[in-house]
């Protein structure tokens, strides 16, 4: 069973987001605030990481930066979740990392599992060093 960590501070959209992943057959932590869902990543390694960028006490982007610095954590994929206004610049900062992908607020199911699965899959070629 893959499993998903969630990293956003809104609960209703955690929920929502838990269940439909639950009921696709993912395994699914959820972490409210950003130190918590790092310690998660560090603890748990998890195939693919869901980050919403504006989040108290710290920033998504400054998530991926602890992310990308920890060699643990480094080679999970991550999913950024935003609706923050004048997106271009947020995908165009989130496609400079590697093993990244966008996905806009709101969410659209089937895009959102088609990118896990990518993003597993990709995840799953260079552990088999495919």
């Amino acid at each position: 069973m893959k499993t998903v960590l969630v990293i956003d501070d809104e609960q209703s959209f955690t929920a929502i987001l838990s269940e439909i992943l639950q009921e696709h057959g993912y395994r699914v932590l959820i972490a409210s605030d950003p130190m918590a869902g790092l310690a998660f990543a560090r603890s748990e390694f998890p195939d693919v990481i869901l980050v919403d960028l504006v989040m108290p006490e710290m920033t998504g982007w400054q998530l991926l930066k602890h992310l990308d610095e920890d060699i643990t954590t480094a080679s999970i994929p991550v999913i950024v979740l935003t609706a923050v206004a004048g997106e271009d610049e947020f995908i165009r900062r989130a496609l400079e990392r590697r093993s990244i992908k966008y996905l806009a607020k709101p969410l659209k199911v089937p895009d959102l599992l088609e990118s896990i699965e990518r993003m597993t899959a990709a995840k799953e070629k260079v552990r088999e060093g495919i």
